[in-house]
């Protein structure tokens, strides 16, 4: 089963009860650094959010860390692309931030949210799957691809509520 992932490193653990955006911000920029050996690569969720100034531990929506740092490319009010949107984001090395919420509330959002968790999705299968690094525990995970819910390894399912765009260059 061809997987396509665009860094074979393993994932991030966030190191705070609501520093999964640093954790996903973090990872997306020494991804960025490791490809093009531009900007610094972050070894903390704290070392990160200190050079954006932002606060690690708090509740942050991605979609404004990641402009700040120059590494946003827009916001899908969409729940999540589909499947050939994903696949047109990793070919040519764009990462993808999602936020996720266990309530169907956060699966009708129809803004960029404040709550929930932040997930990165850094790969594709030929087979319909899809590759999610989960701060929550650090995993990177394949599941088939589905329009409406993530399921993590640690919980039950979660729902998809908005998409935040990269644009393959680290923090600048």
């Amino acid at each position: 089963m061809p997987r396509h992932r665009l860094w074979s490193g393993g994932g991030y653990t966030q190191e705070y009860r609501n520093s999964c955006w640093a954790a996903c911000s973090r990872y997306v920029n020494n991804f960025c650094h490791a490809q093009s050996g531009q900007g610094s690569d972050y070894l903390t969720d704290g070392g990160f959010a200190t050079a954006i100034g932002h606060s690690v531990n708090a509740e942050t929506a991605i979609e404004g860390i990641l402009d700040k740092a120059h590494m946003w490319d827009g916001h899908d009010f969409a729940y999540i692309p589909t499947f050939a949107e994903i696949k047109a984001e990793i070919v040519p090395g764009r990462m993808i931030c999602v936020c996720v919420n266990p309530t169907r509330h956060g699966y009708l959002c129809k803004a960029p949210m404040v709550g929930g968790h932040y997930v990165v999705i850094l790969g594709y299968s030929d087979e319909g799957e899809i590759g999610i690094m989960d701060p929550a525990d650090g995993s990177i995970n394949w599941q088939t691809y589905h329009q409406t819910n993530y399921t993590p390894p640690q919980g039950a399912d979660m729902y998809w509520c908005g998409t935040d765009y990269t644009n393959g260059h680290p923090m600048s």
